[in-house]
This record gives C-alpha cells, structure tokens and sequence, in this order.
C-alpha cells in the first residue's frame, strides 16, 4: 500500500476544497462530462466496428453481412469527432471560468490578509501562486475530475463486450489493467515531494527575478550584478534539477504503464489466435479483440498519467489553498461599523504592540488624543514607533495591550475595510501604476471629474510640474512611476489622498523627497485644503511640523513629550537634540541651527 504522508495528505485535502469551484458550474460539467465518456465510447466503437469490418473482409464474407458493419462505422465516425469537438470546447470553458473565480478569489483573500501575512513572505513567491500555480490547476479541472469519472464506466462497458465475444477474455487483462491503475499509487510520496519542490522552486525563481527587474539600478550601482546574476543562475539550476527530478519519475511511471499496456495487447493476441484456430473464436472477432484489448488500456493509461501528474498539480493546489485559507492578523468582529456618525476624533488608550511573541516592543503604554480638526504631528528619531501607530490606527494590526478608538467607538468595531471611509495612510514609498497621471491621482475617487482631479494637483503642487510636460495629465507613468522623480512621485500620490478627502489624513514622511521651498508651499496648500479636517504628519523635518497644532515625541516606542512647537523647544531637550539631527530650513525660525 502507497505510503501516504502528511504532504499527500495536504495536497489531496486542498484539491478536494478546490473542487467546490465547481458549484456554479455544475450542470456544464455534468454536461461535459457525459459528452466525455460518450467520445470515449464511440472511439473505442469506431475502432472495433472497423476492426470487424477488417475481419469480414479478411474471412471472405459477403457484402451484405458487412452492410451493418458499415453503416454503423458511418454514424459512429462524425458522432465521435462531434462528441471530441464539443467536450473539449466544454472543458476548457468550465477550467478557464474556474480560473478567473479563483484569481478573483486569491486577489480578496491577498486584500484581506495585508499587510501582515505578507511581511515575512517575498512578493514574488505570492506572485506565482496567484499566477503559475493557478494555471497549473487548469490541468486538474480541464482534463483530471472528468477523466476519473469517465473511468469508471468505459472500461467497465470495453470489458462487457469482450466478455460477450468470449467469457474468458476479460480475465486475461483484468489483472494488467488493475497493474496499470496502480502504479500512481506507489509512487505517489514520491511524486508528492517532487511536486512541492517543484512548486517551490518555481516560486524562489520568480521571486529572485522579480528582485532582480525591480533593482538593477541598484545592482548597477553597486556593482552587484555578477553577484545576483549567479544567484539567479543558481535559483535556475535548483529549478531545472526538480524539473528533472520530476520528469525522470514520471517518465518510469510512463513507460511502466505502456510496458502493461503492450503486454495486455500482446497477451490478447496470443490468446485470441489461439482461441481462433481452435474454432472457438469467429475468425472475422479476432482483430476486434485486439483493438477492443488496446482501447481497454487507452482511458485506464490515460488517468494513470493523470493520477501520475497530480503530485504537481497537488502542489500547486496546495499553495493556492493555503493562501485562500489563510487567517489574517486582524479579524473583523462585525460585519457594518458603529452606525452612528463618526468623527476624526482618535485616541490611543495605554497602547502597547510588538510584532510577533517574542519580538521586541514597538510601542509601550502610549496614550494620546487627537481631536477632531486637529493638525499634529509625531516625531521621533526612527524606530521610535511613529510608522507602526499609524498603522495600528488602521487596524492593519491589533495593539497587544490598550485599546484604539474613532469617534469614541473601539477600531474594533469597524470592519477594516470600513475604516478606509474615515482614514487614510500615505507612506513615504507609494505606487503608481502603469497608467497616466489623471488615472492616478483618479484612484483617490474613482467617481472625480477632471475639473477634481486637477484641483488636487494644485493642492499637492503638481501641477506645476503636470503642465510642463508634453502630454500632461495623459502623460505615462512607467513601471511604478518611474519616469518620474522621487518627489514628483510623492505629489502625484499626495495629489490622490487630498482627492479622496479622508477625515483624518495620516501623512508618514511623504514630503520627504521634496525641497524646502515645494516642502512649504505643500504644507500652505494642505492646511488649506484640509482646512477643519484632521491631519497626522509623522515627520522629521522641521518645516513639516513646524506649523501643527500639536506634537507628539516618541523616543524607543514611549511617547515623552505632547505639547506645540514653542512648548517643546523650550522645554524639552530630546526634541532640540532631534532638531539637530535635522538640516536647516529657515534660519529665522526656532531651532533651526547654524
């Protein structure tokens, strides 16, 4: 018995739950799957009647005892390239409908999962689940669920028609086809392993390339690309070794199921000439046992290499399923958040978060308001926990300790989608997408005319370097928005989240790439612009902060110091050592240094 280890156990448990995308399209498949086994039927049909056709002719028999024969061969040979061309048409329309609910099933469960399941798994591995894994799943609902259903009845029919011919025949090639039909199962471990290496392998190769297209400026820079480039050349050779690895299993198990499968056509031959010059076989049935002897082994080879190909294809499904089955960090305890308005009000309650069990603390009993209207700003050197609030206000993570509230309702009651209506996080790095400029700023609100989105250019000093261009807001982007420069990037996402309009704004070091001078046009801009909104600018320079409401001053996840620009300059002695960590901006202002 085929030794079944907790690998084939995973990939079997994965290809049975990807097996309710068929729900919705059950009757095609049932459809699909009858017009299978019928092709397979009338194949094995056409071949037998013409092989007693053959045998007729061969004997001498008169054209009236062929005639049947014959009209027979005439329905049976359109019918089975009708019952080809529709089943194929079928299967494949089912498979590729599946693919598409499965992409678009995997891209919710990626939305639902980020950022945090993400963090400690590299892009382009996910990128080949969502991708090269799910194409591969296209063999198993294309051309394996069917089969195995059709198996279970065509040879059965093949075998009662050789029994009709003669009782004994059958026996003679029972035990083969039962041969046949085990040999997956005994290098199923085998084949399990190989495919999950295989799998994997294919993933570290598209990461690797991945990391490679996305940092060649950087690998030039360094002089890094004979480096890398033997990396990939490795990442190939592992890749090409599991492939072989694959290939020369599967290649036994191929030539073992032929090797029974000649052997049953051969012991067919033997015995039905025997049977025939000893007068007990018609001698016009003798070549329609053989072809009848070939077709038995056809469908039962052919599931065979199926059942032989599921150790990549369990693989495959493997890594999709676990990603579909994934639990997110955060999980949403209600459906709708609090139905009562909800204003920008947010308060941090003895807060206390770390990224994993045994990591160190981020952030540690930090409490903290900021009301409504309120611009304020968190500074701190980095690694003081600025970047990892922001996100616990968007429940990208749960805070350990403490609690978090909008609106005096608990973040625990929004949904985490919910809470992109009232906040929005604009990192230091964004994204722009392979689109033109009005597309881009557009993502903000899908519904802004051009007049909107123009606006927020102004607002985010974009503009001005918009109408410069050649064809302006129609102007590409580039991969990631490389045709760009840093600072250009940062207006364009800047220009999208004023398009939106959040109710509280949460800006991490996105003025970061600009210059002093674009810095504080900007910063008169969003004050203007958010004018009774609540902003949060997490910062280091002083001309961003400078003008806020209030600052908030962490140092190694505590907050020390909650007071304006004034308050803190005058009376607290970390926030002018951090100020002298900063380049000047304007030396008629307090703190700047000489």
């Amino acid at each position: 018995m085929a030794d079944v280890t907790p690998s084939t156990q995973a990939q079997r448990r994965a290809l049975w739950s990807l097996l309710r995308f068929l729900r919705p399209h059950r009757l095609l498949f049932g459809v699909s799957t009858t017009l299978a086994g019928l092709n397979q039927l009338a194949g094995i049909a056409t071949a037998g009647i013409g092989a007693v056709v053959v045998g007729f002719a061969a004997t001498g028999a008169s054209w009236s005892t062929m005639t049947p024969w014959v009209y027979a061969l005439a329905v049976f040979v359109p019918f089975t390239a009708l019952a080809a061309w529709l089943e194929m048409w079928l299967v494949h329309d089912i498979a590729y409908r599946i693919l598409a609910d499965l992409r678009a099933e995997l891209y919710h469960a990626m939305a639902r999962l980020a950022p945090a399941y993400f963090v400690d798994r590299r892009s382009g591995d996910v990128a080949a689940t969502a991708m090269a894994d799910v194409e591969t799943l296209e063999w198993f609902f294309a051309h394996t669920v069917g089969a195995l259903l059709v198996i279970a009845f065509v040879p059965p029919c093949v075998l009662a028609v050789l029994f009709w011919i003669d009782p004994w025949l059958p026996w003679l090639l029972l035990p083969l086809v039962a041969a046949v039909a085990v040999i997956p199962a005994l290098f199923a471990r085998r084949a399990a392993q190989q495919g999950a290496t295989l799998r994997a392998a294919l993933g570290r190769a598209g990461a690797e390339t991945i990391d490679t297209l996305q940092g060649l400026r950087e690998l030039a820079v360094f002089d890094q690309r004979g480096f890398w480039f033997n990396l990939l050349e490795q990442r190939s050779d592992q890749l090409t070794a599991a492939r072989v690895a694959f290939g020369r299993r599967d290649g036994l198990e191929a030539a073992a199921a032929a090797a029974l499968s000649a052997l049953g056509m051969f012991t067919m031959l033997v015995v039905a000439a025997r049977l025939t010059s000893a007068g007990t076989l018609q001698p016009a049935l003798f070549p329609a046992c053989v072809i009848l002897a070939g077709a038995l082994f056809v469908p039962v080879t052919a599931v065979s290499r199926i059942v032989a190909n599921l150790g990549n294809v369990g693989a495959a499904a493997q890594r999709v399923d676990d990603l579909l089955r994934a639990e997110p960090t955060v999980k949403d305890l209600v459906t709708r958040p609090p139905a009562a308005s909800i204003n920008a009000d947010l308060r941090f309650d003895g807060v206390s978060f770390r990224y994993s069990e045994d990591g160190p603390w981020v952030l540690r009993d930090v409490s903290f308001q900021i009301k409504a209207g309120e611009t304020v700003a968190l500074v701190g050197l980095s690694g003081s926990g600025k970047s990892t609030l922001a996100q616990l206000a968007l429940r990208f993570w749960d805070p350990h300790h403490g609690g978090i509230t909008l609106g005096g309702h608990d973040l625990k009651t929004f949904p985490r989608q919910a809470l992109n209506q009232y906040l929005m996080l604009l990192p230091q790095t964004t994204t722009l997408f392979d689109s033109d400029l009005r597309e881009n700023i557009r993502l903000g609100d899908e519904s802004a005319d051009d007049a909107a989105v123009t606006q927020a250019a102004h607002w985010a000093c974009a503009d001005s370097f918009i109408s410069q261009l050649p064809q302006g807001y129609a102007t590409h982007t580039g991969d990631r928005g490389l045709q760009l420069s840093g600072g250009q990037r940062q207006r364009i996402a800047l220009a999208r989240a004023l398009l939106r309009r959040p109710s509280l704004l949460i800006l991490d070091e996105s003025l970061s790439q600009l210059d002093t001078a674009t810095e504080a046009v900007v910063m008169a801009r969003i004050r203007s612009a958010r004018a009774g909104q609540t902003t949060l600018f997490i910062a280091h320079r002083p001309a961003t902060v400078r003008h806020c409401d209030r600052i908030l001053l962490f140092e190694a996840g505590w907050l020390i110091a909650d007071g304006s620009w004034h308050d803190l300059h005058d009376q607290e002695p970390a926030f002018r050592k951090l100020l002298l960590t900063q380049p000047p901006t304007d030396p008629s202002q307090p703190g700047a240094q000489p």
